[in-house]
Formats: structure tokens, sequence, C-alpha cells
């Protein structure tokens, strides 16, 4: 599980800046000025937490390899078909320089394909579900969640809602911590802490 979150004021300086990262042994660093641009449109299906949290999940197996530990072992059939058939599509729209909704930095591997269409599955919800309707479930099935029921059509979100508060609202009230791994007892507890600051 996740055993801390180091956040930084921004992204690293020198020879390769970065976003986020997720480490080995539960290890997660993200760039807090990174964590509050992805919680300030929760629609443009960019956002570093989720992304560097698909990849603590992916990694509880002990490689990162897009697939995560999974509740059931007959589930592994359809997650490999599904995510593969996904996978290679968006690598050979990458290759034709077709446009996608997925981002083309999904076609770099297995991993990264899994941990950003994480970010598309909560921050686009209706859109992957129609574009992609067998991988919305594929994801659905997994985090237990169904973000399409919840939301508004993607469409609609260029008005805002004043009664709504936003990520961005609840990120900038809080403070930069570290988390103990007492604190996350597993895949099962990271998946839910980190589903559940989109609700």
């Amino acid at each position: 599980g996740v055993q801390a979150v180091v956040v930084a004021g921004g992204p690293a300086d020198g020879p390769e800046a970065r976003l986020g990262e997720s480490w080995g042994r539960g290890v997660l660093v993200v760039a807090w000025d990174s964590a509050l641009a992805g919680a300030a449109d929760n629609h443009d299906g960019h956002n570093v937490v989720l992304h560097e949290f698909a990849h603590q999940l992916d990694q509880e197996s002990g490689v990162a390899d897009g697939a995560p530990l999974l509740p059931r072992r007959s589930m592994y059939v359809a997650w490999a078909r599904v995510l593969g058939r996904e996978f290679s599509s968006l690598v050979r729209d990458v290759e034709r320089q077709h446009r996608t909704l997925i981002d083309q930095y999904g076609a770099t591997d297995q991993a990264e394909f899994f941990a950003v269409v994480t970010e598309t599955f909560f921050e686009k919800p209706h859109q992957l579900r129609s574009k992609h309707p067998e991988l919305y479930l594929q994801l659905q099935q997994f985090y237990c969640q169904d973000p399409a029921k919840r939301e508004p059509d993607d469409e609609a979100h260029s008005i805002p809602r004043a009664d709504l508060i936003t990520q961005a609202d609840l990120f900038s009230s809080v403070r930069p911590t570290g988390i103990s791994s007492n604190a996350i007892p597993g895949a099962v507890q990271a998946r839910r802490i980190a589903t559940s600051a989109i609700l």
C-alpha cells in the first residue's frame, strides 16, 4: 500500500522536470502545483494524483505492467483482452497521428496506458463510456465506481456550478503531508482513497 506521499512545491528543477512519480515500496511523489492544476479542472482528462495512484495500484503485484491486482482471478482474461486491444488501438492511432479521447501518453507502454485511462475514466466518464464501452466497464468493475452516473454529461461542464465544492477548493485548503503505512493498509483502501477524492 501507499506508505508515503511526498509533495513538492513544483515540478523538479534540473535536467528532467516531472509532475509526479510512483516509486516502489509505496512512495508517491507529486508536484503540489500540478496536483492543484489537475484539481482545478476535473474534466480535462489530466490529473497527476489519479495518474500516480493508478501506478501505485498497478505496482501492488510487484511490477508495473498495466494489470493491477484484480478482485477475482476470473477477471484477468477480460482485463487482458479489453485493455490489450484498447492499448494497441491507441498505439495505432498515435502512429497515424489521429486525435484520441485517451491522452496519447498512454501509448508509451501498458503501465502508462492504465494510468492515463484511469484519468479519463474519472474525468471524462461519459465520453469514455460512449467511445470505449468495454474499457469503461473494466475500469468500473476495478474501481467499484460509476462516475458517469454521478456526473452530468461531460459536455455540460462549461457552465460552473456555484453550489459544488471543486477539487481545487478542497486541495487549496489542505497542507501537504506524508501518509504513513498505518493510514492506508492496502490496495483496496488506496483505491477507495484515490477515487473518493473526486466524489
